[in-house]
């Protein structure tokens, strides 16, 4: 049984699903296969593998502060900043990143200026 996290995308869930679904068909096809499971992908360097992983965190990081400096450090949503003591995070509004303080983030403040 597999049970998601909030914390997943919908795209990492995705891809699981088309993963299982070639799985499936790879097992319909070719049942000896699966069988003899698991096979296993040889990395030939695991700093290669973290080098993407890194990679990937870099370029989140990178985002968040770009979004961080373009919306001057103040949540969009109250305009507060960390001069007013507000912890500050990014989320997605379908357009990138934007700048939002916790407690609007959570929904615990009503929008007083953008």
């Amino acid at each position: 049984m597999i049970e998601p996290t909030e914390t997943e995308s919908k795209q990492s869930l995705d891809s699981f699903v088309e993963v299982m679904k070639k799985i499936y068909e790879e097992a319909k096809t070719n049942p000896d296969l699966l069988k003899t499971a698991p096979h296993c992908t040889p990395v030939k360097r695991l700093d290669a593998v973290n080098a993407s992983v890194q990679a990937e965190r870099t370029t989140y990081l990178g985002k968040r502060m770009t979004a961080f400096e373009h919306d001057n450090f103040k949540c969009t949503v109250c305009g507060r900043s960390v001069k007013d003591n507000a912890v500050l995070d990014t989320v997605e509004d379908g357009k990138g990143l934007k700048t939002v303080c916790l407690d609007c983030k959570a929904g615990k403040t009503k929008e007083v200026k953008k």
